[in-house]
């Protein structure tokens, strides 16, 4: 099984904050069978937001959690159509949230696993353009077919 599903990705015109954005991909994600806690799975997004910037520049942002409430690693996408308030490299908005969900036993080698490949991703021009105008789940699938922690 990938890390991304179709049903992992979600197009949301409704949300212009940073925390209803993890909110959703936390209630998403128990919703899934991919974490079994809430509580904890957003608890471990916010810690790691204090940490510092998650909001990439260019419109997106990777949030990520590591906790012992993820089922396994996964990804999951939220795209808007209006701009999100996230905190961000540039200042600008965020309209694409990748987020990040590992288990927090192994977490720092499968994290730099998944954050090596999606940088690899998001380097490319192309790519991040067609990533921002895409529409449908489908679109992102697409986008992120061969997306895996090894390759």
């Amino acid at each position: 099984m990938g890390i991304l599903s179709k049903e992992q990705i979600f197009i949301n015109d409704g949300m212009s904050f940073k925390k209803e954005v993890i909110q959703l991909i936390v209630e998403k994600a128990v919703e899934l069978g991919l974490s079994d806690n809430n509580e904890e799975l957003m608890n471990s997004f916010m810690e790691r937001e204090a940490l510092g910037m998650t909001g990439l520049g260019e419109g997106i942002a990777i949030p990520h959690a590591k906790s012992s409430s993820v089922n396994r690693v996964s990804v999951m996408v939220v795209k808007s159509e209006i701009p999100i308030q996230w905190e961000s490299f540039d200042d600008g908005p965020v309209y694409i949230a990748i987020a990040l969900l590992v288990p927090k036993e192994n977490a720092d080698n499968i994290h730099l696993k998944v954050l090596s490949n999606l940088t690899r991703k998001l380097v490319n021009k192309e790519f991040k353009e067609n990533l921002l105008c895409s529409n449908t789940p489908e679109e992102i699938m697409e986008l992120f077919k061969e997306f895996s922690i090894n390759s």
